[in-house]
């Protein structure tokens, strides 16, 4: 009966669907993950609202610097 693969380990076979369905669900998993985190925050804000934020916390340009000590 072996010789015809009539008699089998069950407890192999449970163990290798197991593994297949932790396998299908990585995979499946990333291809979501991939999809959601390109279409997920897209967004931008100009050079203008980066500047002003910046003088919100302080920050400077160089050549107020300048400017300020007489040059």
């Amino acid at each position: 009966m072996r010789a015809y693969g009539l008699l089998f380990n069950g407890k192999r076979i449970f163990a290798y669907y197991v593994l297949l369905i932790i396998g299908l669900a990585m995979v499946f998993g990333g291809i979501i993950s991939y999809y959601s985190q390109i279409n997920g925050f897209r967004a931008t804000i100009s050079d203008d609202e980066i500047i002003e934020r910046a003088r919100g916390l302080g920050m400077i340009e160089i050549k107020e610097k300048w400017n300020g000590e007489g040059e």
